[in-house]
């Protein structure tokens, strides 16, 4: 099974996704349980503590709308 860094690293291969190794949820443990998790609502607060020392919310945002994202916190905001 992959982890959630060795996930970024690997996107972060393309150009186009290399900002998300510099996301501030990069380094978090329990990235999908703090932002999204199938049938469990994000925990909130500790998501957006998270997002309030990004650098890269502008891109974490426009990826969310290219993705279709509808459920979880992406780029600062409560999606859905």
């Amino acid at each position: 099974m992959t982890s959630i860094r060795e996930w970024f690293v690997l996107r972060a291969l393309d150009p186009d996704h290399e900002w998300e190794l510099r996301a501030a949820c990069a380094d978090t443990p329990d990235l999908l349980d703090t932002f999204t998790h199938p049938g469990r609502q994000p925990r909130d607060a500790e998501a957006l503590a998270v997002c309030g020392r990004c650098t890269v919310l502008p891109q974490c945002q426009a990826a969310a709308v290219e993705r279709g994202d509808t459920f979880g916190i992406r780029g600062g905001r409560r999606l859905g």
